[in-house]
């Protein structure tokens, strides 16, 4: 197995045992056993578990970076953006739902990185100080909509995947537009 593969074997399984038990509950021991390679091997790859889930977390800003950058440059209506922010990442998380675990379990532990997490993870999904401006600029939504709208749209994503009729999906994204919708108009 090349490097290439074997560090990504050693993500994956870590992503699942960190899904499963917890990051805080998981040793490099566990996740040795998990993708059955040497605990030697794993620190080839990376200095601690403390590294591994920062690899873990960079997939993740790095895609989600590039696919919203890309969003906000073809939509210039805010809920149309939105709308397809969502099915963006309702689709990614579908598909990795274990990922979205291990996130949930980090971001609400009271922690430094916790928060660094979720200052990244708010910047990247609303992108606030970047793309968004233009939104707020053109008065589609307030400075004020941001934060309320980053709960708002992460409880979503977590409750669709989590919870969603994944063969219903649309009906549900379409009715959470309609809420969006009501809620940005009712602020006005």
């Amino acid at each position: 197995m090349n490097k290439k593969n074997k560090k990504n074997l050693i993500l994956k399984g870590s992503i699942k045992l960190f899904a499963e038990f917890g990051y805080g509950c998981t040793s490099v021991d566990d996740i040795s056993k998990k993708v059955n390679v040497a605990k030697g091997t794993i620190y080839n790859y990376f200095d601690s578990k403390e590294a591994i889930l920062e690899a873990i977390l960079k997939k993740h800003e790095e895609y989600f970076s590039a696919n919203v950058n890309d969003l906000l440059e073809k939509y210039d209506v805010f809920e149309d953006f939105l709308f397809n922010c969502l099915n963006m990442v309702f689709d990614y998380f579908s598909i990795n739902i274990d990922e979205l675990r291990v996130i949930n379990s980090i971001i609400y532990l009271d922690n430094k990185d916790s928060k660094d997490f979720y200052n990244m993870h708010h910047n990247i999904l609303l992108c606030k100080n970047r793309g968004i401006s233009k939104f707020v600029d053109n008065g589609q939504i307030s400075e004020d909509d941001i934060d309320f709208l980053h709960i708002i749209f992460w409880g979503m994503v977590t409750e669709l995947v989590f919870f969603g009729d994944r063969n219903n999906k649309r009906y549900s994204v379409i009715k959470l537009k309609k809420i969006i919708k009501n809620i940005i108009g009712a602020k006005k």
